[in-house]
């Protein structure tokens, strides 16, 4: 054991070992610190994309709720102009029929008003 003291006692007074060992030092510690560099680089890209990814999500949630609104917007309107179209019909199919009309004018109007869509303009 003594002998391998004495040889490492030796081998490192010389100058290019010494030397060497110093280099092999510095680059070890250059590549850590560029290891951490890129590290804490790629944690900062990281939290980048996420945070765009949920401001685009958020966005496309907010879009998929305004359109949810109007189409229950739309739905109301259709479902009110329905009841208004069964109601015209019940007060129409309450009236006498006529021998050669199946529809007197307030009838006819309506059902022309039905065909014609929620555009038209409705007359009482």
């Amino acid at each position: 054991m003594l002998f391998i003291l004495a040889e490492l006692k030796s081998a490192l007074s010389n100058k290019y070992v010494v030397f060497l060992l110093m280099a092999l030092s510095l680059l070890g510690a250059a590549y850590w610190k560029g290891y951490q560099h890129e590290k804490r680089a790629l944690d900062d890209f990281k939290q980048a994309i996420t945070a765009t990814a949920k401001a685009a999500n958020d966005a496309e949630q907010q879009a998929f709720d305004a359109q949810g609104k109007i189409l229950v917007k739309k739905e109301v309107q259709i479902q009110t102009r329905i009841k208004e179209i069964q109601h015209d019909v019940e007060k129409v199919v309450d009236r006498p029929i006529y021998r050669n009309q199946c529809l007197d004018d307030d009838g006819l109007r309506d059902a022309n008003a039905a065909l014609a869509g929620p555009s038209s303009t409705r007359t009482p």
